[in-house]
């Protein structure tokens, strides 16, 4: 992601799709495709082991 530097990527809740931030997903996603909520995401991705949990 070239808008944050971190250590895991994000679950959007509205399409279960994994992005490095809201900004990565709402320029990828398909015109006519709601921007991400930032407060909704329950789910994060390791980006060092690829581990799949639950964000805090």
């Amino acid at each position: 992601c070239v808008h944050y530097e971190r250590n895991c990527n994000m679950v959007a809740p509205c399409c279960n799709s994994v992005f490095g931030c809201r900004i990565c997903h709402d320029e990828l996603s398909p015109t006519g495709h709601p921007p991400m909520n930032r407060f909704l995401v329950q789910e994060v991705v390791c980006k060092n082991c690829s581990t799949r949990q639950r964000a805090s």
